[in-house]
């Protein structure tokens, strides 16, 4: 299905961009860190939600054709 590989592809980005946020050496703040992480955070759960979303409206036209 089409929304699972582009979920996917968002957890694929996710990792990276956690990975970047991290990465030694960078003059980041904490604080900084903290709340890009939240943001990064807050957008793979709503990649989440509409790949479940998408599966239980599914499963609904299924169950009723």
């Amino acid at each position: 299905m089409q929304i699972s590989k582009l979920e996917n592809d968002a957890d694929a980005l996710y990792f990276s961009v956690i990975a970047e946020l991290f990465r030694a050496g960078d003059t980041k703040k904490p604080l900084e860190i903290m709340k890009w992480k939240e943001i990064y955070q807050g957008l793979e759960d709503a990649c989440d939600e509409c790949k479940d979303f998408t599966h239980a409206l599914g499963n609904v036209i299924v169950k009723s054709a």
